[in-house]
């Protein structure tokens, strides 16, 4: 092992030490610590007391001599031995010097609740750099304006909750926001499951998620990563984290931010398509990570995933176990707007048709009705679930509290992957204790399912390859022209349709015959960026006569610019490929369906740049068109691997070059016989080296 790796090893596990700290401290110490029971560092020394936190607590203190029942010490520095974690709330202009403080006694891990840091402007930001740089990695920091830790194993509530109960349970859930996790433990009790590890981390001056990912990727205690996540301050660590975590743990997401109103006004079809939101959606799939779109989805789906383990369906085909027949309708129709099939069962069930009514439906939804005795039901579901075609099953009834039903699903969770729906008290508590994942409606229980399969089909998937590199070509700043964009292109091997620039009607001509007819006339202006909209583009211009005809047009319409004399490409599906660059986000590369309705369309998916073949191919294939792609009423199909060449090339384009933050090509015509780029555009960065916001 070489120096530096070995150096690497070490700040690796003094951060797991220091987390373990946060975690499993043995000594504590309250700084701000209050005999008066409406201040919030009261609150946290009582809730140490009421949760019986089984270690040492050291409340600081000048004005009491005991805090309920502790014995108070008047600064850090008096405690009998070093606290393992101090919790700091105390006013934010004495935060630095108690961090300060905090180091002195070597304590390991520092809470800090406080408010009033970057969140309120240039002068809590001020403050905050303080107060890291009294940490200097030397003490570990959460927060600060934040709402602290739970350990419910150990158990520990470092908090001001006070309410907050729950059984100790095998989910760990991180938030940014202090509220979640009053909802997450409302939630879950609800789910009848329990969380391990909980952790407010507000700010984020020094540990993030991606940090505490990492510590729970080894936490004996928990098995499933939930987190609700605004801002990402380092989105390469923050991904990078998420995909290595995510192949040994699952790690549910819910990004907060992913609004309309959160888009930027953009210049290109690219920028208005590439909302934070949806490219966030996007990079956390790509990761590995279970994306949920609500508090309710995201606790659902971390339930699921808990109590199925390891037992996660091998494909997307389910079958439907019912004692009714409406709700098993409307999970058919779930499952059909999910992705999930539905074999027809009807001939393989027929051994089922003598112990079920005349009425009973055996196809799929399988509705064996309340009316089937009830010892009957373990062999209905076993027979389900013993079918090859069948990947995973949905158990529902409503209102009908058969123990023998939920025993049947128990027993059959033991064959094939299963969920419920069964709204009956006494099946519930079956559920519950058996591990069976069970939800109060039947859509829940379908997306959970699909979230299993999802799972499922992620890890025996094969990671993909590293992206390639290319080396920088320098760019002046500003939106370059399209011609000027594609010849940059064209440098790195990206394949652009054949055009020469002219500034003369006439030398338009001789452009035409060296190219070829029909050939395409457009206005060439950095200053125009939708040019057919604006009516300078001519396409169709067979001879030279129509070629100086239009080029006489466009002159006259655009005095003083320079023309494009273009080949018309005819065939294909014109795509979209794009990329940016954000601070939110980092680089990031656009496949969809493109062309001027691109933005009507709306079909587009965003990878991580630089991105591999196989990972832009793999994006290509989450378009909703994939009808159109594979050649609709008698057009060819694209040749993927080209679009996917051209995508993963764009990526690391923009990868090298850190002063590019937008690129659009729109359209690119793909045919089974080739791919071309036909527009360009790129913009750069007037201040190089330097992502923007903008």
């Amino acid at each position: 092992m070489s120096t530096s790796e070995r150096a690497l090893e070490q700040a690796a596990m003094s951060e797991m030490t220091a987390i373990d700290a946060v975690f499993r401290p043995q000594r504590v110490a309250v700084l701000g610590a209050s005999a008066d029971t409406t201040k919030f560092g009261h609150h946290l020394v009582r809730n140490l007391k009421a949760f019986e936190f089984p270690g040492e607590v050291y409340p600081i203190s000048r004005s009491s001599d005991e805090i309920c029942g502790y014995r108070t010490f008047p600064s850090l520095r008096d405690v009998p031995d070093a606290p393992d974690l101090v919790l700091i709330s105390i006013p934010v202009q004495h935060v630095a010097s108690g961090i300060a403080d905090a180091v002195s006694v070597s304590a390991k891990a520092a809470v800090v609740f406080t408010a009033g840091f970057q969140e309120v402007g240039e002068e809590g930001r001020r403050l905050q750099r303080d107060v890291v740089r009294q940490a200097d990695g030397r003490i570990r920091l959460i927060g600060p304006n934040c709402l602290g830790i739970r350990n419910f194993h150990l158990p520990m509530n470092a908090s001001p909750m006070p309410h907050a109960v729950l059984a100790p349970g095998p989910i760990a859930f991180i938030s940014q926001s202090g509220a979640f996790g009053n909802a997450a433990i409302a939630a879950l009790r609800n789910l009848r499951i329990g969380l391990s590890k909980l952790a407010s981390i507000g700010n984020m001056a020094d540990l993030t998620h991606a940090h505490l990912f990492r510590y729970f990727a080894e936490d004996p205690e928990t098995s499933v990563i939930t987190a609700f996540v605004e801002g990402v301050p380092d989105v390469p660590f923050f991904l990078d984290t998420v995909a290595e975590v995510s192949r040994v743990k699952p790690i549910v997401i819910l990004k907060g931010g992913r609004s309309a109103s959160g888009q930027r006004a953009a210049l290109s079809h690219t920028g208005s398509l590439a909302g934070d939101g949806r490219v966030w959606e996007c990079l956390l799939r790509e990761a590995g990570a279970t994306f949920a779109a609500s508090s309710e989805e995201l606790f659902d789906v971390a339930a699921a995933l808990a109590r199925a383990g390891r037992r996660l369906p091998s494909g997307n085909r389910a079958a439907i176990f019912s004692l009714a027949g409406g709700p098993g309708v409307v999970a058919a129709d779930h499952c059909e707007e999910r992705g999930i099939v539905l074999p027809s069962l009807e001939q393989q069930l027929q051994s089922l048709r003598p112990i079920v009514p005349p009425f009973a439906a055996l196809g799929n939804p399988v509705e064996v009705t309340g009316q089937t005795k009830r010892e009957h039901f373990a062999t209905c579901a076993q027979a389900i679930v013993a079918q090859p075609e069948v990947d995973a099953m949905v158990g529902i009834a409503i209102g009908l509290d058969f123990p023998e039903f939920a025993q049947s699903i128990v027993a059959a969770r033991d064959v094939k992957p299963v969920v419920t729906c069964v709204v009956a008290p006494n099946s519930e508590t079956i559920f519950a204790d058996s591990d069976v994942p069970n939800y109060p409606s039947v859509d829940r229980a379908v997306r959970a399912l699909r979230h299993l399969m999802d799972r499922g089909a992620a890890l025996a998937s094969t990671p993909l390859p590293p992206a390639g590199a290319v080396p920088p070509r320098r760019l002046r700043p500003g939106v370059h022209s399209e011609a000027e964009s594609k010849a940059y292109l064209a440098a790195y091997g990206l394949p652009v349709t054949r055009e020469e620039v002219v500034d003369r009607p006439e030398a338009a001509v001789a452009a035409a015959e060296r190219i070829g007819y029909p050939v395409a006339l457009k206005v060439s202006s950095a200053a125009i960026a939708h040019k057919s909209d604006a009516g300078g583009v001519l396409l169709g211009l067979h001879d030279a006569a129509a070629v100086l005809a239009a080029a006489r047009t466009i002159a006259a319409r655009f005095p003083g610019a320079v023309l494009l004399v273009q080949e018309i490409v005819t065939g294909g599906i014109e795509l979209i490929v794009g990329a940016q660059r954000a601070r939110a986000t980092g680089p990031v590369v656009m496949l969809g369906i493109g062309g001027i309705f691109a933005e009507v369309l709306d079909d587009v998916v965003f990878c991580r740049a630089p991105a591999s073949r196989d990972a832009a191919r793999a994006a290509l294939a989450r378009l909703r068109a994939q009808r159109l792609l594979d050649g609709y009423r008698g057009m060819p199909a694209i040749d993927r691997d080209a679009v996917a060449a051209v995508a993963a090339r764009l990526s690391e384009v923009m990868a090298a070059n850190p002063s590019i933050v937008e690129v659009d090509l729109n359209p690119v015509i793909a045919a089974s016989g080739r791919t071309v780029i036909v527009d360009a555009l790129i913009r750069v960065d007037p201040t190089p080296d330097e992502e923007t916001d903008a």
